[in-house]
């Protein structure tokens, strides 16, 4: 008896043309089933069958591909001897559109149903290939599954696991063939070895599963807090939240940060996760995360600690300039020691008991101006890749797996929180004890309910809070007969509301309306809270976009745009944005036999426009010689009209009072320059060196801070020098600002600064900085409320320590001293401050944090008063949230 094997593709059978290209063979019936059930057999008893190694195991295999004129070309001749590989598979593809090619190997009935487990060794040229496993019984019953389902393909070999369970309704016991194929508008080149069905299905029970992805956190909480605890270096500060810009899943993390500090090598902020017991990342290759930026230049960090305390990192400098969803991928062998001179030896990764994501600038954000200092950074579906990795072991027990995600590594349970259906809750409670001698004795609290729902591409964010109120205000005695006491209760308001229509179009990725967060940098459209309308982004080829409209009152808006151009080294940004400003006009009263009549009521609502501000930006930024080299050029213009003046003591309703003749018309030009180089000409030194041309007249309507921006930016030309070398956890750094006026040549400004610092030390950095700077400024701004007079000489001595007791504990105290002398009147002033801050995790939802703060004036009458009370001050605060 005789058979003839036939293989089909997508269940027709194939045409005398592919027939061709099949491996057929004719052989007795009974001696093949004799000798694959004599294989299998002993095969289980070591739990593995070997299909091919191509080596001594030679399959019979066939090959398929359209005739629309793809390429794809198969050969086992392939040799690794680098890595003591015999002969392997090498498979080189370029699928045409509408096409389709592949391989396989002809298995006749062979019987798997006793294994857990296709194992294959696999390597790419490039690294993240991406082709369809397939497997087909005797009955003609198929199952195919992508290969990023199970692991992105290396760049080095890596023994790849994947359940058989996946295929399922496939019968294991009577297979036909296992395939591999590619799909249209892919092109490649891949490497297959030692192709096997492996693990006694009996181990199910007592062996964890392995795997290749296995998902860490995919970030789909309610809230944040359950899980990370933020920590920040200096007066900086971040606040997580949950957050529908997702790429995956239900939820995003958002960071949304402040980076300040006074050291020139910049300051941090960090969310750092400690699982209830230490996690086995034994056998990890990479570890992975999507990451959204601001369009900053900050970096991204993430960091991990080993069981005996040593801290490993990896820095990515690019991600966060960005503003689209891209992929970090971190390769253990890239890791550095933190605080160590560089070790041979990789990482212990058999026991991490934390791992952390920061936000790191690369400079201090007071430095030589426009600087990037507060953003909003998404971060989603962190995982990891390695060979024979083992779900309980690598994966934080409450991490919660996004659907689609990799393997059944992670339980797909929502986390603990408040939900109805498809909407959530989260709560948080905040209480507060102040003082300041101009307040006193003060005890505020609020809370807010945040409310997020899903469905489908739509979703929601509606944040519901009470005002602050301080305990004092909520009851009073009256001792009437008619009540004892008077109560006022806290107003609900509604600070934030939200709509989301997430990949409504391929081209159009997030649709946003009501509240916005627009950023746009310094110097265009700093972060404003409040305002609300329309704004769109999306990916075309290498372009991204972002486009916005606000409404105001009266008529009044802005309207913006951002487009950015990628290429691997460069990145090219232009943004323009626009504000109009329109007042109504108060109809005159008349005079009427004597009497004076109301004005008429037209039902008509008369506007006149007031002001307008336009203006725009060309950036271009590349990453040379390996990112050892940074060089950012930018320039852009400001145009501001005002037509007539308004009065504002209703900012919601200006009332039109009289048209300007001429026209106020000004505007102004704005040019940076930077190069920078990271570890040239040797390790650990960063150079930098920037020049500025900021005309007086260049104040965009929503630059950072106006009142500030028109002091330390506008008005200026100038260049910075910043010279930082790093090495063994010690910091050593110096700096030279110098810079004149435009408004007067006689005004200037010169500035330098050193410092010297210890990072890492038993989780203590400590470090002493000196500024010396001489200035003379005299200028009133024409939009906004800025003045000064300034003639002095400033020397500022400061030392910072900070101690991370524990996870749950950490503290800085902050000494600082300013020698003041003013030329003009020969007179010295000394102004000492002490500031001191604690932040203590009771739990991962409940943080004490409590700072303090005194100062001291030579001269009394240099004492501010009143708001802020940021000189001399009491705070401890307690928050926890749900």
């Amino acid at each position: 008896m005789q058979i003839e094997l036939e293989l089909r593709h997508h269940g027709h059978a194939p045409s005398p043309r592919r027939k061709a290209g099949v491996a057929m063979r004719t052989i007795p019936r009974f001696v093949m089933a004799l000798g694959l059930a004599a294989t299998a057999a002993a095969a289980r008893a070591e739990a593995v069958l070997s299909v091919a190694d191509f080596d001594a195991t030679t399959p019979d295999t066939f090959s398929f591909k359209d005739e629309r004129g793809s390429v794809f070309a198969v050969s086992p001749a392939y040799r690794d001897e680098a890595n003591k590989k015999g002969n392997h598979l090498g498979i080189r593809y370029d699928i045409q559109p509408g096409g389709y090619a592949g391989w396989g190997i002809a298995l006749r009935g062979t019987g798997a149903s006793g294994y857990r487990y296709l194992a294959f060794d696999l390597k790419g040229e490039k690294g993240g290939e991406v082709f369809d496993i397939g497997l087909r019984d005797m009955k003609a019953q198929e199952r195919k599954r992508s290969i990023a389902q199970f692991t992105d393909t290396p760049k080095r070999w890596q023994r790849i696991f994947i359940p058989l369970t996946e295929f399922n309704g496939v019968n294991l016991a009577t297979l036909e063939n296992l395939s591999f194929t590619f799909a249209p508008k892919r092109g490649g080149k891949v490497f297959i070895d030692n192709v096997a069905f492996e693990g006694a299905v009996e181990s199910a029970g007592t062996e964890a599963a392995l795997g290749n992805k296995l998902v860490v956190d995919g970030f789909d909480r309610t809230n944040p807090d359950q899980a990370y605890r933020t920590f920040a270096g200096d007066s900086s500060q971040l606040t997580l939240a949950s957050s529908r810009i997702l790429f995956d899943g239900d939820y995003s993390m958002e960071m949304q940060y402040r980076l300040v500090t006074d050291r020139p090598w910049g300051s941090w902020v960090s969310a750092l996760r400690q699982p209830d017991q230490p996690l086995n990342w034994a056998g990890l290759d990479e570890i992975k995360i999507w990451v959204k930026g601001d369009g900053g230049d900050n970096y991204f960090r993430f960091r991990f600690t080993e069981s005996d305390g040593e801290i490993w990192e990896f820095v990515d400098k690019k991600v966060l300039s960005g503003t689209r969803w891209v992929l970090v991928t971190m390769p253990v062998r890239e890791f550095k020691i933190v605080g160590q001179p560089p070790k041979d030896t990789p990482p212990d990764l058999s026991g991490v008991k934390s791992f952390e994501l920061g936000i790191v600038s690369p400079a201090s954000s007071q430095t030589a101006g426009g600087k990037t200092s507060a953003g909003r950074v998404w971060v989603d579906l962190l995982y990891v890749t390695g060979s024979a990795l083992r779900a309980p072991a690598v994966v934080p027990a409450a991490a919660p797996a996004p659907a689609g995600a990799a393997v059944a590594a992670v339980p797909a349970v929502r986390p603990q929180g408040l939900a109805a259906g498809n909407v959530d809750f989260s709560l948080l409670a905040f209480t507060e004890y102040f003082f300041s001698p101009e307040t006193k004795s003060q005890v505020n609290h609020y809370a807010k309910l945040i409310t997020t729902g899903k469905l489908g591409k739509f979703s929601a964010r509606v944040e519901i809070g009470s005002q602050s109120q301080e305990f004092g205000q909520a009851s009073a005695f009256v001792g009437t007969a008619e009540e004892a006491t008077v109560n006022r209760f806290a107003a609900l308001e509604m600070p934030s509301y939200q709509v989301f229509v997430t990949n409504v179009h391929p081209q159009i990725s997030l649709m946003t309306i009501g509240n916005q967060f627009i950023d746009y940098g310094v110097d265009v459209f700093a972060p404003v809270f409040g305002f609300k309308g329309l704004s769109g982004e999306g990916d075309w080829e290498r372009f991204n976009y972002h486009a916005f409209v606000l409404k105001h009152s009266l008529n009044g808006f802005t309207g913006g745009g951002r487009v950015v151009y990628f290429l691997p080294d460069w990145q090219f940004k232009g943004q323009v944005v626009y504000w109009e400003h329109n007042a109504k006009n108060a109809s005159a009263s008349q005079i009427s036999g004597g009497q004076l009549e109301p004005p008429e009521d037209t039902g008509a609502l008369s506007l006149e426009r007031v002001a307008q501000d336009a203006v725009y930006s060309v950036n271009a930024t590349g990453r040379l010689w390996d990112h050892r080299l940074r060089v950012d050029g930018l320039y852009g213009y400001n145009d501001y009209r005002q037509s007539a003046t308004a009065d504002y003591t209703d900012p919601f309703n200006p009332i039109f009072t009289a048209p300007l003749d001429p026209v106020i018309k000004t505007g102004g030009h704005l040019m940076r320059l930077k190069a920078e180089t990271d570890g040239w000409p040797w390790r650990g030194l960063g150079l930098s060196y920037s020049w500025r041309d900021i005309g007086t007249g260049y104040k965009p309507h929503y630059r950072q801070t106006p009142e500030y921006y028109d002091d330390t930016d506008s008005d200026q030309f100038g260049h910075n020098v910043i010279v930082v070398q790093r090495r063994g956890g010690w910091v050593f750094s110096g700096e030279i600002d110098r810079m004149k006026r435009h408004s007067n040549s006689d005004y200037y400004r010169n500035k330098a600064k050193w410092g010297v610092g210890y990072y890492g030390y038993r989780g203590m950095d400590v470090s002493v900085t000196q500024d010396v700077r001489r200035e003379i400024y005299k200028f009133t701004s024409d939009r906004s409320v800025f003045t000064t007079d300034k003639n002095d000489k400033i020397i500022g001595t400061e030392i910072y320590v900070r101690a991370q007791m524990s996870s749950r504990v950490a503290g800085w105290v902050k000494p600082r001293q300013e020698r003041i002398w003013h030329p003009a009147s020969n007179n010295n002033f000394t102004l000492d401050s002490l500031q001191a801050r604690l932040e203590y995790y009771i739990a991962n939802n409940a943080k004490l944090f409590a700072d303090h703060k005194i100062t001291r004036y030579d001269n009394p009458a240099g004492e501010p008063q009143g708001f802020p009370y940021d000189d001399n001050f009491t705070r401890v605060s307690f928050e926890v949230t749900f």
